[in-house]
């Protein structure tokens, strides 16, 4: 399974493998699809929106447990300076549970 986080999250125990990875490489594992989406910041909704192009629904979904195999997507605003002019910055990464 494929999921879509707001912030990594080890749903049990077991070895995951956490890399960043840049907006293309997000955009590519987007698109290959299916994924499930397990996040409640409207924000980060907001930002996926604009890069697909489709609604990406709110899902503070109760419990889940990633499985061996499963993988996850965390897309996460970068907490910066609060400064009007300045662009919004994300940050991306790819978290794998092995076992």
């Amino acid at each position: 399974m494929r999921y879509i986080l707001d912030d990594p999250e080890l749903t049990g125990p077991g070895k995951y493998n956490y890399r960043w990875i840049k907006r293309e490489e997000m955009s590519d594992w987007l698109k290959q699809g299916p994924w499930s989406i397990r996040m409640c910041n409207e924000g980060v909704a907001k930002h996926l929106k604009s890069i697909l192009g489709q609604e990406i629904p709110v899902n503070p979904s109760p419990r889940w447990v990633m499985e061996p195999g499963d993988e996850a997507l965390i897309v996460r605003k970068i907490a910066a300076e609060r400064d009007p002019g300045r662009e919004e910055q994300w940050e991306y990464g790819i978290m794998k549970r092995l076992e």
